[in-house]
């Protein structure tokens, strides 16, 4: 198969095929590497991602680090961008081994030591495992590690400068890349990793010459999405969000309205007002005007 514009319009929807030829006009798609009939790349925008598109037979595949999980904007972008290098790698017409049967033929002890073998050093693909087996979701992927990992990817002791930068962001978009990962299978232990991420590069950037805005408006969509597909207590949450976007000094969560709002629900709704209310300053009637356009009053009205 051959990569055409058509075949890049049959991957997507008709908003992301649109939206993705916008980001490739504006030359937003960068680290574009072409591997026989698979490419990887980054789009930017406010956020950075990562992006895996792969030709088959039957069509063309995508992967993006982003919260959606269909073939997105940022996927339609990196194909028009290999489609310009000319999209024609050498395909073949079909696989030459079927792993799906050859797998269902195995004996199962040695699946289950295979399994086994691999769980022990993917602690996402043993939790995964743990859970099929019965084991509680909200335990069993043990954040720990990960949490570790962030610590020596954000907090870094010296300065950053421009130069070191690429490097600390490479480093930094791969662990976000984790926290993505782990909010699809774990989205309530996501909501905490993804609130410490947020704390650590709040804390280092004052000590990196370059942005951490994309950085933390990634993480923020993370944790958006873990959020409404886990089942945080509205109220905590509330708490929490309101209590960061007024102490925040780099925005972290003051733009939580009106899409937490069907999350924090009427409960979570009244804390956040509460604690609004309760603040001072330009950044607690930011805040304030945001949550009475979200309930359609106006400020003052409680």
């Amino acid at each position: 198969m051959v990569l055409t514009e058509a075949v890049i319009r049959k991957a997507a929807g008709p908003q992301s095929f649109t939206r993705g030829q916008t980001y490739f006009a504006s030359g937003q798609v960068r680290k574009l590497a072409i591997d026989g009939p698979k490419v990887t790349a980054t789009v930017d925008g406010t956020v950075s991602y990562r992006v895996r598109l792969a030709l088959t037979p039957s069509g063309l595949t995508g992967q993006c680090s982003c919260p959606h999980d269909d073939f997105c904007k940022h996927c339609v972008a990196t194909a028009f961008a290999w489609l310009r290098k000319g999209g024609k790698p050498a395909v073949p017409s079909a696989p030459k081994l079927d792993l799906r049967k050859f797998l269902l033929v195995q004996q199962p002890s040695w699946l289950t030591d295979q399994l086994m073998q691999a769980a022990s050093t993917d602690p996402l693909l043993r939790a995964r495992l743990e859970v099929a087996a019965g084991a509680d979701v909200r335990s069993a992927y043990d954040a720990g590690p990960l949490r570790e990992r962030l610590e020596r990817m954000i907090d870094i002791p010296a300065y950053v400068d421009a130069y070191e930068a690429t490097t600390y962001f490479e480093n930094v978009d791969d662990v976000i890349d984790e926290v993505a990962l782990v909010a699809k299978g774990f989205p309530d232990v996501a909501i905490e990793v993804a609130e410490y991420a947020l704390e650590l590069l709040e804390d280092a950037a004052e000590r990196v010459e370059d942005s951490v805005d994309g950085a933390i408006g990634r993480l923020e969509e993370i944790h958006f999405a873990a959020c409404s597909a886990g089942s945080p207590d509205p109220v905590e949450l509330a708490t929490r969000l309101a209590t960061r976007g007024l102490d925040s000094q780099w925005e972290v969560f003051t733009t939580v309205l009106p899409d937490y709002a069907p999350i924090f629900g009427p409960a979570g709704m009244a804390r956040y007002r509460e604690l609004v209310e309760a603040g001072s300053g330009y950044t607690a009637e930011r805040l304030l005007e945001r949550l009475t356009d979200c309930e359609g009053g106006s400020a003052g009205s409680s």
